[in-house]
């Protein structure tokens, strides 16, 4: 009992931080990515937010 309760509150959080730094990797390895750096931490901290990140330029 203790097992899965511990499965259910830490697991589901470590494997989306996995997926989450595979996808930043992926994303940063992109050169049009890289090159755009202030505009990758706005879309970053808009997920994180989870607000809407809209691009005006």
């Amino acid at each position: 009992m203790l097992s899965l309760g511990f499965f259910w509150f830490f697991e589901p959080g470590f494997i989306l931080g996995m997926i989450a730094a595979g996808c930043g990797t992926l994303a940063t390895s992109r050169p049009t990515v890289a090159e755009d750096e202030a505009a990758s931490l706005q879309t970053l901290l808009a997920i994180v937010n989870a607000t809407p990140h809209s691009r005006t330029a």
